[in-house]
């Protein structure tokens, strides 16, 4: 392969590799936006408007309601922590590249693995936030259902 054609290769990689980290960082970004945004408004619309749906004196399941409640609070917290973990590891994902390249083109000996924790971490937080939120519409679905 000569210089050029490992050139070209090279550039398209690194044009690539950029792409998808930029797609990747949109994708988490509005996923945790709008499941943020969306258990907001269930958590808060279910506050200011069961009471005027049901009659709390005569309904049945409140345990429910309030798990329903519980499960939004907690998918709020774990969504917000999430938030703030993908923020570190887009800055630990930069100084990891650049030690990379300060290893490659200086010969120093950094560390280059610095965000496999914190991207272990914010793999399954998605998930968890996403099984809270379910589970939270599940439980007042479950509540209106039973008391209308």
């Amino acid at each position: 392969m000569t210089y050029e054609e490992e050139l070209n290769l090279y550039n398209w990689t690194k044009e690539t590799c950029d792409f998808l980290d930029e797609e990747r960082l949109y994708q988490q970004h509005s996923f945790d936006e709008w499941l943020l945004k969306i258990c907001a408004g269930v958590f808060g619309v279910s506050f200011a408007f069961i009471e005027k749906l049901i009659d709390f004196s005569v309904a049945v399941w409140k345990p429910l309601l309030s798990a329903s409640w519980f499960l939004f609070a907690l998918c709020l917290v774990a969504e917000i922590f999430n938030f703030m973990n993908s923020e570190k590891l887009y800055r630990l994902d930069i100084i990891s590249r650049q030690n990379d390249y300060d290893n490659q083109a200086h010969g120093k000996n950094l560390p280059t693995d610095l965000v496999r924790k914190t991207a272990f971490i914010g793999k399954y937080m998605n998930y968890v936030s996403f099984v809270l939120f379910l589970a939270g519409v599940i439980c007042l679905v479950s509540f209106i259902a039973k008391n209308i």
